[in-house]
């Protein structure tokens, strides 16, 4: 207990330093990228067949000098029309990077946006880490490199204390352990291991918490245009409502243009209904 203070006196004391010496930097000129997330149910839930729905980002991003800031803003027709995913700053400090505002951390192997899926839809794990509020905090983070190992470590709401290790022992193979502790959702593991080729992608992925743990692999074959993504997972509850539930999940890719992008997904779920879906991303 005493550590966890301790860092957070630290990372408070750096971002106000922070905030205060780079203020004026962020009045630089902005860009904006974003993207436009259309999926059309072909089959599944009764209730969902031969339906659309479509959601977007749109990110602004100011860099002048050695600080930055950025926010990203997600829309959707459904939900709330306009939320905030991330609005935070990032620079320098003693040779590592300060974060502060409301991120997302690089935990979990699927990523936060449709564009950095290999699949449509997300596995068991992203939805256990989701639960656990390790995939997205408000508060500050500090980041650091050396050589073949980065790090990050972080501190937000709820007592909340974390860190993530990522180490390149080879060239093609990558190895993450992230750690999450918090008052309300006790403490979260991440573990990951990614090999990577000019053509093929391979991982593995282990999640352990409070409320659950599970395991999922994740292959994708690039063949230029193409692409075809396997992931199987597999999930237990502490209550004992999944028991070893496993999903899988077979992707076909095909990119129409350098900014458009088809993909046609079958899921299947051994506590729900198969899902086929058809899905279009567009970036800007």
């Amino acid at each position: 207990m005493l550590i966890k203070k301790t860092w957070m006196v630290f990372l408070g004391v750096a971002v106000i330093g922070v905030a205060m010496s780079t203020a004026p930097v962020f009045a630089a000129g902005a860009s904006v990228s974003g993207f436009v997330d259309l999926v059309y149910t072909v089959s599944g839930v009764e209730a969902d067949e031969s339906t659309f729905s479509a959601d977007g980002e749109v990110d602004v991003m100011s860099d002048m000098g050695s600080a930055s800031v950025r926010a990203d803003l997600d829309i959707n027709k459904e939900d709330t029309p306009v939320s905030v995913e991330q609005l935070f700053f990032s620079a320098p400090v003693g040779g590592m990077t300060l974060t502060g505002g409301q991120f997302n951390t690089r935990i979990g192997f699927e990523g936060p946006d449709a564009p950095g899926l290999l699949q449509t839809s997300y596995g068991q794990l992203s939805s256990v880490l989701a639960d656990a509020d390790a995939l997205g905090l408000t508060g500050v983070m500090l980041t650091t490199n050396a050589g073949g190992m980065s790090g990050d470590v972080f501190m937000s709401d709820d007592n909340t204390l974390g860190a993530q290790v990522r180490l390149a022992p080879m060239g093609d193979v990558s190895v993450s352990v992230g750690y999450v502790d918090s008052d309300s959702d006790g403490t979260t593991l991440n573990v990951m291991a990614i090999w990577t080729s000019a053509s093929m992608l391979a991982a593995f992925e282990y999640v352990d918490n409070d409320l659950a743990d599970g395991w999922a692999i994740y292959t994708n074959y690039n063949m230029g245009d193409m692409g075809l993504t396997v992931r199987y997972d597999s999930l237990s509850t502490d209550d004992g409502t999944l028991d070893g539930n496993t999903t899988l999940t077979v992707a076909g890719s095909y990119s129409l243009s350098d900014n458009l992008g088809m993909i046609l997904e079958f899921k299947s779920d051994d506590s729900a209904d198969d899902l086929v879906t058809l899905e279009a991303v567009a970036t800007f």
